[in-house]
């Protein structure tokens, strides 16, 4: 063994020895004054939150959820999808919105074409119920964006990104809001 490999040993002995004698009683129990216990208690495992608060917590990072409700064009009711209540034991339902930065444009409440956007919305998530997932804290959607676009019911701020061709088609058939209302698209 060359001198390197013998130190090693050397040190690994010593921090074994020095581990045992330490995990060694230095006298029995009874000698101490304690006297052992013949009964078990259980207890019930300890739970660190409930599955409704593990659900939201789970919306910080990535979840998948079932639409409920519309409550409108860009604000739902959501729930976890089926196999994340299974998996995970997650429940409960919460409000998921639009991210504020997204370029999106929707008529708000009170503004022309606001219910046919409300109609469409609700229409759309009774037959896609589980197109939409929460990452980051935001919702998010697979086809809601570019059909909401494609029947003309919003519009990219900043005319531009990867739903700019589904405006444009709405826009050139005329079937978009601004055609039906004056001012919807005039803030582009």
């Amino acid at each position: 063994m060359h001198i390197a490999q013998k130190a090693r040993v050397a040190t690994i002995v010593v921090l074994a020895t020095t581990l045992l004698a330490g995990c060694a009683a230095s006298e029995p129990s009874a000698k101490a004054g304690l006297t052992p216990s013949s009964t078990v208690e259980e207890t019930a495992p300890t739970q660190t939150s409930s599955p409704e608060e593990a659900f939201r917590g789970a919306t910080k990072v990535s979840v998948a959820v079932t639409v409920t409700e519309v409550i409108d064009p860009r604000a739902f009711l959501v729930e976890p999808r089926a196999f994340e209540r299974e998996t995970r034991g997650y429940s409960g339902e919460i409000t998921a919105e639009l991210s504020a930065t997204t370029k999106l444009v929707t008529p708000t409440e009170n503004e022309c074409g606001y219910a046919q956007t409300l109609a469409f919305a609700k229409r759309f998530f009774a037959e896609n119920p589980d197109d939409a997932g929460i990452e980051n804290g935001v919702f998010l959607t697979l086809h809601y964006y570019p059909r909401l676009l494609e029947a003309g019911f919003a519009y990219m701020a900043d005319d531009s990104g990867e739903f700019y061709e589904w405006q444009t088609g709405a826009q050139g058939v005329g079937t978009d809001l601004s055609s039906t209302c004056p001012d919807f698209g005039n803030g582009r």
